[in-house]
Protein backbone atom coordinates (compact mmCIF):
# COMPACT_ATOMS: atom_id res chain seq x y z
CA UNK A 1 0.00 0.00 0.00
CA UNK A 2 1.21 3.52 -0.78
CA UNK A 3 1.67 6.28 1.78
CA UNK A 4 1.17 10.04 1.54
CA UNK A 5 4.43 11.94 1.07
CA UNK A 6 3.32 15.56 1.40
CA UNK A 7 4.73 17.58 4.32
CA UNK A 8 1.54 19.57 4.62
CA UNK A 9 -1.94 18.35 5.41
CA UNK A 10 -5.06 20.47 4.82
CA UNK A 11 -7.40 20.89 7.78
CA UNK A 12 -10.26 23.19 8.70
CA UNK A 13 -10.30 25.74 11.49
CA UNK A 14 -13.15 26.47 13.88
CA UNK A 15 -14.57 29.05 11.41
CA UNK A 16 -14.67 26.52 8.60
CA UNK A 17 -11.79 28.12 6.68
CA UNK A 18 -9.03 25.96 5.25
CA UNK A 19 -5.81 26.04 7.23
CA UNK A 20 -2.49 24.31 6.91
CA UNK A 21 -0.80 22.30 9.62
CA UNK A 22 2.45 20.40 9.47
CA UNK A 23 1.88 16.65 9.61
CA UNK A 24 4.16 14.50 11.71
CA UNK A 25 5.22 11.34 9.84
CA UNK A 26 4.32 8.22 11.78
CA UNK A 27 5.48 4.66 11.16
CA UNK A 28 2.84 1.96 11.14
CA UNK A 29 3.81 -0.72 13.67
CA UNK A 30 5.93 -3.38 12.04
CA UNK A 31 4.24 -6.27 13.89
CA UNK A 32 0.74 -5.54 12.55
CA UNK A 33 -1.01 -7.68 9.96
CA UNK A 34 -3.08 -5.79 7.40
CA UNK A 35 -6.18 -7.70 6.33
CA UNK A 36 -8.41 -6.45 3.50
CA UNK A 37 -11.66 -8.01 2.30
CA UNK A 38 -13.94 -6.95 -0.57
CA UNK A 39 -17.72 -7.26 -0.71
CA UNK A 40 -18.96 -5.92 -4.02
CA UNK A 41 -17.56 -2.42 -4.42
CA UNK A 42 -16.80 -2.02 -0.69
CA UNK A 43 -13.40 -2.86 0.76
CA UNK A 44 -12.94 -3.35 4.49
CA UNK A 45 -9.46 -3.00 5.97
CA UNK A 46 -8.58 -4.35 9.43
CA UNK A 47 -5.37 -4.38 11.43
CA UNK A 48 -4.64 -7.59 13.30
CA UNK A 49 -2.73 -6.54 16.43
CA UNK A 50 -0.91 -9.58 17.81
CA UNK A 51 0.74 -7.58 20.59
CA UNK A 52 -2.50 -6.39 22.22
CA UNK A 53 -4.57 -9.29 20.86
CA UNK A 54 -7.26 -7.36 19.02
CA UNK A 55 -8.60 -6.60 15.55
CA UNK A 56 -8.98 -2.90 14.70
CA UNK A 57 -11.16 -1.80 11.74
CA UNK A 58 -9.66 1.10 9.79
CA UNK A 59 -12.13 3.95 9.10
CA UNK A 60 -12.43 4.26 5.29
CA UNK A 61 -12.23 8.06 5.47
CA UNK A 62 -8.60 7.87 6.60
CA UNK A 63 -7.43 6.76 3.18
CA UNK A 64 -4.84 4.18 2.17
CA UNK A 65 -2.67 2.49 4.77
CA UNK A 66 1.07 2.13 4.31
CA UNK A 67 2.67 -1.27 4.56
CA UNK A 68 3.69 -2.27 8.13
CA UNK A 69 6.80 -0.23 8.96
CA UNK A 70 5.87 2.42 6.39
CA UNK A 71 5.05 6.03 7.22
CA UNK A 72 1.70 7.80 7.39
CA UNK A 73 0.82 11.46 7.81
CA UNK A 74 -2.04 13.75 8.70
CA UNK A 75 -5.30 12.39 10.11
CA UNK A 76 -4.19 8.81 9.47
CA UNK A 77 -1.03 9.35 11.51
CA UNK A 78 -3.01 10.93 14.35
CA UNK A 79 -5.45 8.00 14.39
CA UNK A 80 -2.69 5.40 14.40
CA UNK A 81 -1.02 7.14 17.34
CA UNK A 82 -4.17 7.36 19.46
CA UNK A 83 -4.93 3.68 18.75
CA UNK A 84 -1.37 2.58 19.71
CA UNK A 85 -0.87 1.33 16.16
CA UNK A 86 2.25 3.36 15.41
CA UNK A 87 5.83 2.85 16.51
CA UNK A 88 6.90 4.93 19.49
CA UNK A 89 7.96 4.92 23.14
CA UNK A 90 4.55 3.78 24.42
CA UNK A 91 4.50 0.70 22.22
CA UNK A 92 8.15 0.00 22.99
CA UNK A 93 7.25 0.01 26.68
CA UNK A 94 4.37 -2.42 26.12
CA UNK A 95 6.65 -4.77 24.21
CA UNK A 96 9.33 -4.61 26.89
CA UNK A 97 6.86 -5.27 29.69
CA UNK A 98 5.28 -8.15 27.79
CA UNK A 99 8.57 -9.87 27.09
CA UNK A 100 9.74 -9.33 30.67
CA UNK A 101 6.55 -10.92 32.00
CA UNK A 102 6.94 -13.92 29.72
CA UNK A 103 10.55 -14.34 30.81
CA UNK A 104 9.69 -14.53 34.52
CA UNK A 105 9.62 -18.04 35.85
CA UNK A 106 6.98 -17.30 38.49
CA UNK A 107 4.21 -14.80 39.04
CA UNK A 108 4.00 -12.58 42.10
CA UNK A 109 2.26 -14.69 44.72
CA UNK A 110 1.81 -13.86 48.40
CA UNK A 111 2.76 -16.39 51.04
CA UNK A 112 -0.59 -17.72 52.22
CA UNK A 113 -1.23 -19.11 55.66
CA UNK A 114 -2.74 -22.59 55.99
CA UNK A 115 -6.52 -22.70 56.39
CA UNK A 116 -7.98 -24.79 59.19
CA UNK A 117 -11.62 -25.18 60.11
CA UNK A 118 -14.26 -27.30 61.82
CA UNK A 119 -15.13 -29.00 58.56
CA UNK A 120 -16.39 -32.18 60.24
CA UNK A 121 -19.39 -30.16 61.42
CA UNK A 122 -20.74 -30.55 57.90
CA UNK A 123 -21.89 -34.03 58.91
CA UNK A 124 -24.18 -32.44 61.51
CA UNK A 125 -25.99 -30.09 59.13
CA UNK A 126 -29.79 -30.43 58.85
CA UNK A 127 -31.25 -32.83 56.34
CA UNK A 128 -32.57 -29.93 54.25
CA UNK A 129 -28.95 -29.10 53.35
CA UNK A 130 -28.01 -30.96 50.17
CA UNK A 131 -25.97 -34.11 50.61
CA UNK A 132 -22.92 -32.64 48.85
CA UNK A 133 -22.70 -29.82 51.39
CA UNK A 134 -22.90 -32.27 54.29
CA UNK A 135 -19.42 -33.45 53.33
CA UNK A 136 -16.46 -31.77 55.09
CA UNK A 137 -14.32 -31.59 51.95
CA UNK A 138 -16.82 -29.27 50.23
CA UNK A 139 -16.43 -26.67 52.97
CA UNK A 140 -12.65 -27.03 53.12
CA UNK A 141 -12.37 -26.29 49.41
CA UNK A 142 -14.67 -23.28 49.74
CA UNK A 143 -12.45 -21.87 52.49
CA UNK A 144 -9.31 -22.48 50.42
CA UNK A 145 -10.87 -20.55 47.53
CA UNK A 146 -11.44 -17.61 49.87
CA UNK A 147 -7.88 -17.85 51.19
CA UNK A 148 -6.59 -17.78 47.60
CA UNK A 149 -8.39 -14.49 46.98
CA UNK A 150 -11.95 -15.38 45.93
CA UNK A 151 -14.28 -12.83 47.51
CA UNK A 152 -17.60 -14.25 46.34
CA UNK A 153 -18.21 -17.67 47.89
CA UNK A 154 -20.68 -19.54 45.69
CA UNK A 155 -22.53 -22.50 47.15
CA UNK A 156 -24.53 -24.13 44.35
CA UNK A 157 -27.41 -26.35 45.46
CA UNK A 158 -26.77 -25.68 49.15
CA UNK A 159 -30.44 -26.31 49.95
CA UNK A 160 -32.17 -29.50 48.85
CA UNK A 161 -34.62 -28.96 45.99
CA UNK A 162 -37.76 -29.96 47.89
CA UNK A 163 -37.02 -27.60 50.79
CA UNK A 164 -36.02 -24.75 48.46
CA UNK A 165 -39.28 -25.17 46.50
CA UNK A 166 -41.32 -25.00 49.73
CA UNK A 167 -39.45 -21.90 50.89
CA UNK A 168 -40.01 -20.25 47.50
CA UNK A 169 -43.76 -20.78 47.86
CA UNK A 170 -43.59 -19.22 51.32
CA UNK A 171 -41.82 -16.11 49.98
CA UNK A 172 -44.21 -15.86 47.03
CA UNK A 173 -47.20 -15.87 49.38
CA UNK A 174 -45.90 -13.58 52.12
CA UNK A 175 -43.47 -11.01 50.64
CA UNK A 176 -46.27 -8.50 50.21
CA UNK A 177 -44.92 -5.07 51.19
CA UNK A 178 -44.06 -2.82 48.25
CA UNK A 179 -40.64 -1.17 48.31
CA UNK A 180 -40.32 1.57 45.72
CA UNK A 181 -37.55 4.10 46.32
CA UNK A 182 -34.30 5.18 44.60
CA UNK A 183 -32.45 2.27 46.23
CA UNK A 184 -34.75 -0.71 45.64
CA UNK A 185 -37.93 -1.67 43.85
CA UNK A 186 -39.79 -4.89 44.54
CA UNK A 187 -42.09 -6.73 46.92
CA UNK A 188 -40.51 -7.66 50.23
CA UNK A 189 -41.03 -8.54 53.87
CA UNK A 190 -38.45 -8.12 56.60
CA UNK A 191 -37.67 -10.89 59.07
CA UNK A 192 -41.09 -12.51 59.47
CA UNK A 193 -41.20 -14.21 56.03
CA UNK A 194 -37.87 -16.01 56.48
CA UNK A 195 -38.50 -19.73 57.18
CA UNK A 196 -37.63 -20.50 60.79
CA UNK A 197 -35.19 -23.37 60.00
CA UNK A 198 -33.12 -21.04 57.78
CA UNK A 199 -33.17 -18.29 60.41
CA UNK A 200 -32.04 -20.60 63.22
CA UNK A 201 -29.29 -22.15 61.11
CA UNK A 202 -27.87 -18.74 60.16
CA UNK A 203 -27.76 -17.58 63.77
CA UNK A 204 -26.15 -20.58 65.45
CA UNK A 205 -25.15 -24.20 65.15
CA UNK A 206 -23.11 -26.01 62.47
CA UNK A 207 -24.11 -23.86 59.48
CA UNK A 208 -23.29 -20.59 61.26
CA UNK A 209 -19.91 -21.97 62.33
CA UNK A 210 -19.07 -23.29 58.86
CA UNK A 211 -20.06 -20.03 57.15
CA UNK A 212 -17.81 -18.13 59.57
CA UNK A 213 -14.86 -20.43 58.91
CA UNK A 214 -15.37 -20.38 55.15
CA UNK A 215 -15.40 -16.59 54.80
CA UNK A 216 -12.73 -15.99 57.46
CA UNK A 217 -14.99 -13.74 59.54
CA UNK A 218 -16.46 -14.45 62.96
CA UNK A 219 -20.09 -13.93 62.09
CA UNK A 220 -22.21 -12.17 64.73
CA UNK A 221 -25.34 -13.69 66.23
CA UNK A 222 -27.47 -10.79 64.97
CA UNK A 223 -28.77 -10.78 61.40
CA UNK A 224 -31.16 -8.69 59.32
CA UNK A 225 -33.27 -10.95 57.13
CA UNK A 226 -35.32 -9.97 54.09
CA UNK A 227 -37.50 -11.87 51.64
CA UNK A 228 -37.62 -10.37 48.13
CA UNK A 229 -40.06 -10.94 45.27
CA UNK A 230 -39.07 -9.00 42.14
CA UNK A 231 -40.94 -8.74 38.85
CA UNK A 232 -40.11 -7.18 35.48
CA UNK A 233 -38.46 -3.78 35.98
CA UNK A 234 -37.71 -4.28 39.68
CA UNK A 235 -34.09 -3.77 40.72
CA UNK A 236 -31.69 -2.66 43.46
CA UNK A 237 -29.33 0.26 43.02
CA UNK A 238 -25.54 0.15 43.08
CA UNK A 239 -24.10 0.01 46.59
CA UNK A 240 -21.42 -1.43 48.82
CA UNK A 241 -22.83 -2.95 52.00
CA UNK A 242 -22.28 -0.55 54.88
CA UNK A 243 -19.95 -0.61 57.88
CA UNK A 244 -22.77 -1.90 60.05
CA UNK A 245 -22.56 -5.30 58.39
CA UNK A 246 -19.99 -8.09 58.71
CA UNK A 247 -21.13 -10.32 55.84
CA UNK A 248 -24.01 -10.88 53.45
CA UNK A 249 -25.67 -14.15 52.50
CA UNK A 250 -28.19 -14.53 49.69
CA UNK A 251 -30.26 -17.62 48.96
CA UNK A 252 -31.76 -17.98 45.48
CA UNK A 253 -35.26 -19.46 45.21
CA UNK A 254 -35.97 -18.89 41.52
CA UNK A 255 -36.67 -22.16 39.69
CA UNK A 256 -35.51 -22.42 36.07
CA UNK A 257 -33.94 -18.97 36.13
CA UNK A 258 -32.13 -17.86 32.97
CA UNK A 259 -29.51 -15.18 32.35
CA UNK A 260 -31.96 -13.55 29.91
CA UNK A 261 -34.41 -13.10 32.80
CA UNK A 262 -32.04 -10.50 34.31
CA UNK A 263 -32.07 -9.94 38.06
CA UNK A 264 -28.44 -10.98 38.56
CA UNK A 265 -26.42 -9.61 41.44
CA UNK A 266 -23.74 -7.82 39.44
CA UNK A 267 -20.35 -7.06 41.01
CA UNK A 268 -17.77 -4.64 39.65
CA UNK A 269 -16.47 -1.08 39.68
CA UNK A 270 -18.54 2.12 39.53
CA UNK A 271 -17.83 4.34 36.52
CA UNK A 272 -19.31 7.51 35.09
CA UNK A 273 -21.56 5.34 32.90
CA UNK A 274 -22.64 2.96 35.68
CA UNK A 275 -21.26 -0.34 36.94
CA UNK A 276 -18.43 -2.00 35.03
CA UNK A 277 -19.48 -5.59 35.71
CA UNK A 278 -16.82 -8.17 36.56
CA UNK A 279 -19.02 -11.02 37.85
CA UNK A 280 -22.68 -11.97 38.09
CA UNK A 281 -24.60 -14.34 40.36
CA UNK A 282 -28.00 -15.71 39.35
CA UNK A 283 -30.61 -16.62 42.03
CA UNK A 284 -31.04 -20.27 41.03
CA UNK A 285 -33.27 -22.40 43.24
CA UNK A 286 -31.27 -23.55 46.29
CA UNK A 287 -28.02 -21.72 45.41
CA UNK A 288 -26.41 -19.50 48.05
CA UNK A 289 -23.84 -16.72 47.89
CA UNK A 290 -21.75 -15.49 50.83
CA UNK A 291 -19.31 -12.59 50.98
CA UNK A 292 -17.63 -10.59 53.70
CA UNK A 293 -18.46 -6.90 53.52
CA UNK A 294 -15.76 -4.72 51.95
CA UNK A 295 -15.85 -1.04 51.02
CA UNK A 296 -14.78 -1.87 47.45
CA UNK A 297 -17.22 -4.73 46.85
CA UNK A 298 -19.70 -2.74 44.77
CA UNK A 299 -22.79 -4.55 43.56
CA UNK A 300 -26.36 -4.11 42.34
CA UNK A 301 -29.34 -6.25 41.41
CA UNK A 302 -29.85 -5.70 37.72
CA UNK A 303 -33.42 -5.09 36.47
CA UNK A 304 -35.55 -8.19 36.16
CA UNK A 305 -36.53 -8.74 32.54
CA UNK A 306 -39.01 -11.61 32.93
CA UNK A 307 -40.30 -14.04 35.51
CA UNK A 308 -40.48 -13.77 39.29
CA UNK A 309 -37.19 -13.42 41.14
CA UNK A 310 -37.36 -14.88 44.67
CA UNK A 311 -34.55 -14.60 47.22
CA UNK A 312 -33.86 -14.62 50.94
CA UNK A 313 -31.09 -12.25 51.98
CA UNK A 314 -29.36 -11.66 55.27
CA UNK A 315 -26.84 -9.14 56.53
CA UNK A 316 -24.93 -10.08 59.66
CA UNK A 317 -25.02 -7.06 61.97
CA UNK A 318 -21.98 -5.92 63.90
CA UNK A 319 -24.28 -4.19 66.39
CA UNK A 320 -27.78 -5.10 67.41
CA UNK A 321 -30.39 -2.87 65.68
Amino acid sequence: MASTTSDMDPAHGADGSATERRATPTRLRRDLIVHASTDGDATTVELVDTLLERVVPVPPALGVLPEPGGTAQGALADWLTTQLLSEGPAVDGIRAAGWAARARRTVHQPRLAPVDGPWELARELPAWVSEGWRRPERWRRLAEQRAAGTRLLRMPELIAEGTATAWAAHVRADAADRCDNPYAQGWWRQDTTTPEPWRRALLGGPLHTLLSAACGVVLPSEIQLNAWRLHAGDRMALHADGTRYAATVSLGLSAGWRAADGGAIAFGWPTADGLSVQERWLPHLGDALLFAVEATLWHAVEPVQAGERLTLTGQYLLDAP
